[in-house]
């Protein structure tokens, strides 16, 4: 693998992880207003 493809990959890795966190969060936020209903 190039340097380069190295370098875009955990970029990749990084962005993944702050989506899914977020994602995780937007989830619990959408679960705490459908228990209220």
């Amino acid at each position: 693998m190039d340097k380069d493809d190295n370098e875009v990959l955990l970029i990749a890795i990084d962005i993944m992880k702050k989506y899914k966190d977020r994602l995780i969060s937007l989830q619990k936020k959408v679960g705490k207003t459908e228990k209220k209903q």
